[in-house]
């Protein structure tokens, strides 16, 4: 304006003119932002439909033609609303006869209802405007190459027909009834290559390929209908999902044109303010103080973008475990997600943020799935019971009506013991499907739960307690005997003697045991050459001697077929000998000998004992009768070599008065050896250190 030559008077650029320049740039650069927003949006619309639903929409598209190809050759074979398939074509078509079913009335005429009349005036409406829609699309396809509303071709019945669930079961019972010969209960591979013919095997083979899922070699009609059925659940659960994440970038776009709007004010008071230094500080000042408010959302929605559009661990419908909880989606937003509780149906809502930090596991995106069922037996059931419940199972998930659930194999596992009470056993089971329909998966398990408890009832095998009866029942009678206090002190005694006995090495020798060296153990004073045979028969290289070794035992006994334990403990004490502990330099090993253990604490030979009787002890303390242990039938050979002349702490004679080479103080940890003790005694009160 400013370089018009009509208006060469004024040259110079007039203030409005600099203000509109300013204008228009500024809005030039507002719409720069605006289309990098909208580019961006799309882009992520693309990515994110490319990356999640593309192939799903393929697969989706080749089993819908697929189908289609069926149909076509049904409906070739047996013609539309023929009398075979009458009624499920009219369902297929969704027309009023399908809607109503056909029902027997009463015969009288003049009575008719209003619905019968509906239905035979609509009984060939439908048909009818299919016709005329047809010859449309006909003219259509003649134009455009392509087959548009065309209502009567097999694409479009089909598709049609997977939107509700009635008419898919129509479709999928039409289709299977139509191929399977008389007299068969399944369909295979030959029926689909009679009905397509030698020039169309491929198609064959993957129609085949589509529809048998448990890769068994036939269809079965329940597999039909539930993989028909399938079929249709998907497509509407794709689009489902694609309506929801549309709407969550529906959502991410507001939000995103709401920072471009603050954007555009920001170029507006840049180009239009003069101090835009000043402006800009205090703008910063604000936001940087609203920053403290607002950082929470900002991460929320910046998490839930990453989650739902870079992460996406399910799409609508998808079965979920999250935290030991099964779940089915119901609705995804941006910022949380909608759940369905499988079990009670509770609808649950979850925040996005939330979930990106759970562990996920979706069950529908899963391939075939394991299971494993956990039970609990006798303790005395044997490997070969085991077996037979392994072999019992293989023969159930084998068999012909079960093999198109199950795998061919079945795993059980001894997975515990118990509390050495009862065997935990684990049965592994492998499905041919994963857990998606909730249905399926609870009738199996139920079928094969009730073929377990079958198995464990022909075999048997009992539950924990060996299934005995209950102790009071008739088979089981209670009773109680009344013995004298002697009898029972005496039975005690004797099984506390018994459990002493069939130890390896006694409880109060086992520290001297463990710190031995490695030379065999020489036998006692006054035991004879018969107890030294069979303290050198019943020693290992180590040091250690068997606890079931007597006098009588010959060391040809111990690796004697007839004597297992000795032959268990001989291999057991073959290990490499342990090293001696050195002994202390106040004891020495020489002339000492080992007592028998009584089960109770010794009294004091110390001659400088107080007056009391008893060192180191109150004279408070209540002084203890002993018992006599039995050592002429003991099997323990420490004990056996022993003579009762040289037993600490037990009455008699030789217990009263102190020997006249000295006396060893109890509390003394005496070493293995012959010959006198040592010389000296310890203070009052205070007994040697231990070696």
């Amino acid at each position: 304006m400013t370089r018009n030559p009509d208006n060469i008077k004024d040259p110079r650029i007039q203030p409005w003119q600099t203000v509109v320049n300013n204008i228009l740039f500024a809005c030039f650069i507002s719409s720069l932002i605006l289309a990098a927003e909208k580019i961006l949006v799309q882009l992520i619309s693309i990515s994110y439909h490319r990356k999640q639903f593309d192939s799903k929409i393929q697969e989706s598209k080749r089993n819908v033609h697929l189908i289609s190809m069926l149909y076509a050759a049904s409906r070739k074979m047996f013609p539309e609303y023929c009398k075979e398939f009458e009624m499920e074509d009219y369902i297929i078509n969704d027309s009023i006869m399908g809607i109503t079913g056909k029902k027997k009335g009463h015969g009288r005429s003049g009575s008719a209802s209003p619905m019968r009349l509906i239905q035979n005036v609509g009984q060939n409406v439908g048909r009818v405007g299919d016709k005329i829609t047809a010859a449309f699309g006909h003219v259509a396809q003649e134009i455009t190459g392509k087959q548009v509303f065309n209502s009567t071709s097999a694409h479009s019945i089909v598709i049609l027909a997977l939107e509700k669930r009635k008419s898919s079961e129509a479709l999928a019972r039409r289709l299977w009834m139509s191929f399977v010969l008389q007299g068969r209960d399944a369909l295979y591979l030959d029926d689909l290559y009679d009905v397509f013919g030698p020039d169309h095997r491929a198609e064959a083979e993957e129609c085949m390929a589509a529809l048998d899922r448990d890769d068994n070699g036939d269809i079965s009609l329940d597999e039909m209908i539930l993989t028909v059925t399938e079929f249709g659940k998907a497509r509407q659960s794709m689009s489902k999902s694609m309506h929801d994440v549309d709407q969550a970038i529906n959502v991410l776009d507001n939000l995103l044109l709401a920072v471009v709007f603050i954007l555009v004010v920001l170029v507006f008071v840049a180009f239009l303010n003069k101090g835009f230094g000043t402006t800009l500080a205090a703008g910063a000042t604000a936001l940087l103080s609203l920053s403290f408010v607002f950082a929470a959302t900002a991460q929320e929605v910046l998490g839930s973008c990453i989650y739902l559009f870079v992460k996406h661990p399910y799409d609508v419908g998808d079965r979920v475990h999250i935290n030991d909880n099964e779940l089915m989606v119901e609705h995804i937003s941006l910022l949380f997600t909608v759940f369905r509780n499988i079990q009670h149906h509770k609808t649950i809502q979850v925040p996005n943020i939330v979930l990106n930090t759970q562990w996920i596991e979706n069950v529908t995106r899963s391939k075939a799935m394991r299971e494993q069922i956990t039970l609990t037996c006798d303790f005395g059931t044997s490997f070969g019971d085991i077996q037979l419940l392994k072999r019992e199972m293989q023969a159930f998930v084998r068999a012909k009506d079960n093999a198109r659930d199950f795998g061919p194999d079945v795993d059980i596992e001894v997975s515990g013991l118990g509390e050495m009470n009862k065997l935990e056993l684990k049965v592994e089971i492998h499905h041919k499907s994963n857990w998606h329909n909730e249905v399926v998966r609870a009738t199996r398990r139920s079928k094969f739960l009730c073929a377990l408890v079958l198995a464990i009832k022909k075999i048997p095998i009992y539950g924990p307690g060996g299934g005995d009866a209950a102790l009071g029942d008739i088979s089981k009678p209670s009773y109680s005997v009344s013995i004298s206090h002697e009898q029972a002190q005496h039975s005690k005694d004797e099984y506390a003697a018994n459990k002493e006995a069939k130890r390896m090495i006694p409880t109060d020798q086992m520290d001297e045991a463990l710190s031995a060296d490695p030379a065999p153990l020489s036998p006692r004073p006054g035991a004879g050459t018969g107890a030294a045979a069979a303290a050198a028969a019943a020693t290992s290289a180590s040091g250690l001697t068997y606890r079931g070794s007597t006098a009588s035992n010959s060391t040809s006994n111990v690796h004697s077929p007839h004597n297992p334990e000795a032959a268990f403990a001989s291999a057991l004490n073959s290990r490499p000998p342990m090293e001696s502990t050195p002994s202390s330099a106040n004891v020495t090993q020489e002339h000492l000998i080992r007592g028998p253990s009584t089960g109770h604490r010794r009294l004091s030979q110390n001659p400088n004992q107080n007056p009391s009787g008893r060192q180191g002890m109150s004279p408070n303390t209540p002084a203890t009768e002993y018992q006599q242990y039995d050592y002429e039938n003991s099997n323990n050979p420490f004990r056996a070599a022993s003579p009762p002349a040289q037993m600490y702490g037990q009455p008699g004679p030789s217990s009263q008065s102190p020997t006249p080479t000295g006396t060893v103080h109890p509390a003394t940890i005496i070493a293995r050896g012959q010959g006198q003790g040592q010389q000296g005694q310890p203070p009052l009160g205070q007994g040697p250190p231990r070696v």
